[in-house]
């Protein structure tokens, strides 16, 4: 019995002193580590309000970029649809001219000499124009 008390340590007042000064260490060390975790969770937040306005202010802008992207596919096409008008009007004039230089020339001969011919010849001319609109369109 006596070894059995010798093996058994004895608690002291001491020894619960120590024990009671490491529990306080590692409690200072657990709130601090707890308090830089909390500055870590702001600085976090902060960030992700950060980006979420940044990320608002780039969709505004990228909004904006559509939208004058639209107006520009929308000017482009009305430029195209002007630009096909005046080379149809380039080449009516041109062959307007060419017939004018013609006559002027004393070179122009009739094509038509009844008003039936005149109307077959000038529906041909305006579905080779309708043909040529379509090939520039």
């Amino acid at each position: 019995e006596s070894q059995s008390k010798t093996n058994k340590q004895v608690l002291t007042k001491g020894d619960f002193y120590y024990k009671k000064l490491e529990l306080k260490k590692k409690i200072k060390e657990t709130q601090k580590n707890a308090e830089e975790c909390n500055k870590t969770i702001t600085q976090l937040e902060r960030s992700q309000q950060n980006l979420n306005l940044a990320i608002m202010e780039k969709e505004r802008i990228f909004s904006g970029m559509n939208y004058e992207a639209e107006e520009f596919d929308e000017k482009i096409d009305q430029l195209q649809a002007m630009k096909r008008q005046n080379l149809s009007d380039i080449v009516s004039n041109q062959t307007r001219v060419k017939h004018m230089q013609a006559v002027k020339e004393g070179r122009y001969s009739l094509l038509c000499r009844s008003e039936i011919m005149t109307r077959v010849e000038h529906h041909k001319v305006e579905e080779r124009l309708h043909t040529l609109n379509t090939v520039l369109h």
